[in-house]
């Protein structure tokens, strides 16, 4: 279980450390949407590759929890003392980078109110990935059909 808290808190700074050249390089609605679209694939296709099945379902979810427990310490934290000109909640925004291109793509404010649920989407594409690999549904089938 903690190889699984570990490595699921290293992909998600994986993948958001990925997406930050992206959404800087282009703010695009479309290239916005790819760079979320492939963060969410990302997080299901690695969860099912590198996470390992544990006991039931609620244990897998809680072995992928990492980062959204980080995310919700951050989130309540930051959302409890502000700081000047909401500079602490861009922090927790740039911990969950997909948030800045949803909050641009469905043109809503990134305050707190409507994005402070970000925090648990990585767990929960996470577990969705370790679920598929426990129930031996396969995504390599799906990938090399894509890859074409």
């Amino acid at each position: 279980m903690l190889r699984n808290l570990l490595l699921s808190l290293a992909l998600h700074l994986g993948i958001s450390m990925a997406a930050i050249p992206f959404y800087l390089s282009s703010p695009a609605a479309f290239s916005l949407a790819l760079v979320m679209t492939a963060s969410f694939a990302g997080y299901v296709v690695l969860g099912y590759k590198l996470l390992r099945p544990i006991r039931s379902g609620a244990w897998s979810l809680y072995s992928a929890g990492a980062p959204s427990m980080i995310g919700l310490a951050m989130g309540l934290y930051f959302w409890a003392f502000p700081g000047m000109m909401g500079f602490h909640w861009m922090i927790f925004l740039g911990y969950n980078m997909y948030a800045f291109a949803l909050s641009s793509i469905c043109g809503f404010s990134p305050r707190p109110e409507g994005t402070f649920w970000f925090f648990a989407v990585p767990s929960l594409l996470m577990w969705a990935g370790v679920r598929l690999q426990r129930y031996g549904l396969t995504i390599n089938r799906w990938i090399e059909e894509a890859s074409k």
